[in-house]
């Protein structure tokens, strides 16, 4: 399976300081979504050579068990009134 934004259109990362003390979160989403049996490939957008370089480290990044329920919790996206998560596009489906 393939599957693609797992910043939630960047809405997860908005309150992060991603030049300082967040630098390695998009790299750790990326790993949670890895982490699922079920995922082959994970697509973001990437706007520089660095952060390919560190979305592609993703694929090699382990997660301790309380970061893992941490991401898990803050991955769960926000409902929308009438069904639906905000950041999905009409027609996908969230697993």
């Amino acid at each position: 399976m393939i599957t693609i934004k797992p910043f939630a259109r960047g809405a997860l990362l908005k309150a992060h300081d991603l030049k300082g003390q967040d630098a390695d979160f998009p790299r750790e989403l990326m790993a949670f979504v890895l982490e699922n049996q079920f995922v082959d490939v994970c697509l973001c957008g990437v706007h520089t050579f660095d952060q390919l370089k560190l979305n592609f480290s993703a694929s090699w990044t382990g997660l301790s068990p309380e970061r893992r329920e941490a991401l898990r919790m803050l991955g769960g996206g926000t409902e929308l009134q009438g069904g639906g998560i905000a950041w999905l596009e009409k027609g996908w489906l969230y697993a």
